[in-house]
């Protein structure tokens, strides 16, 4: 058995863009959790882990807050593409280098996707970066 900590594939792409991660206490963070935010989405790591809700943040200023208790799936295209099932919505969100916040979706761990301007927030390499969000109700 090696001494060496196993490093997830989220972990080497954060120590490979160089983010620094921000130390806060967001609502639903408790305190010594550590809540890293990045232009296109944030993500909380610690005891638990988990929210309770997800931002979704447009573009135009919008913004909707949708139950984790209600995320029913979460399909991820490598073409750049995340479909977000929620029971009675679906949340498409367009993007580059989105594997990151699929990984942290799966976990509950993301608190907002914000969608981004790719003329005023162009994208920097091996970030990940949302171009566009559209929800629609179903059922």
């Amino acid at each position: 058995m090696s001494d060496t900590p196993r490093v997830s594939a989220l972990e080497k792409l954060r120590r490979e863009a160089n983010a620094p991660a921000l130390e806060l206490v967001a609502n639903d963070a408790e305190p010594g959790e550590l809540v890293e935010e990045r232009r296109a989405y944030s993500v909380i790591r610690g005891r638990r882990g988990q929210l309770l809700m997800l931002e979704i943040r447009f573009a135009n200023g919008n913004r909707t807050a949708l139950g984790y208790p209600y995320l029913v799936g979460v399909d991820f295209d490598l073409s750049g593409i995340l479909t977000l099932q929620f029971s009675g919505r679906t949340v498409t969100v367009e993007g580059s280098n989105l594997l990151p916040v699929y990984e942290a979706l799966l976990n509950h761990a993301v608190g907002y996707l914000q969608e981004l301007d790719a003329e005023r927030d162009p994208a920097t390499e091996g970030e990940p970066f949302i171009q566009g969000m559209k929800m629609e109700v179903v059922g």
